[in-house]
């Protein structure tokens, strides 16, 4: 599924709620919110995203989401491989 920027910006105006949650970085808060939409209905997360929905971006590097993703499988039992776009 193709994720515009106006989508994007529609969600994070909506708020947080029980399939969307914000995180400012990616660290084991972000790991722990995959485990729990993993065991729920399943979720977004947005990362660069304060918990009042500003953005605040992040630095990047053409390594990034790989890292998070093994992060995120080295971490999970039975592993969680999410879906991950750059927006």
């Amino acid at each position: 599924m193709i994720i515009t920027a106006n989508d994007l910006i529609a969600t994070i105006k909506q708020g947080e709620n029980q399939t969307i949650e914000f995180k400012t970085s990616f660290q084991r808060e972000v790991i722990e919110t995959v485990v729990a939409f993993a065991n729920a209905i399943g979720g977004k997360i947005l990362v660069g995203v304060t918990n009042t929905g500003e953005i605040i971006g992040l630095e990047l590097s053409k390594e990034s989401l790989q890292n998070w993703i093994n992060q995120i499988k080295q971490n999970t039992s039975p592993t969680v491989i999410p879906d991950m776009n750059i927006i």
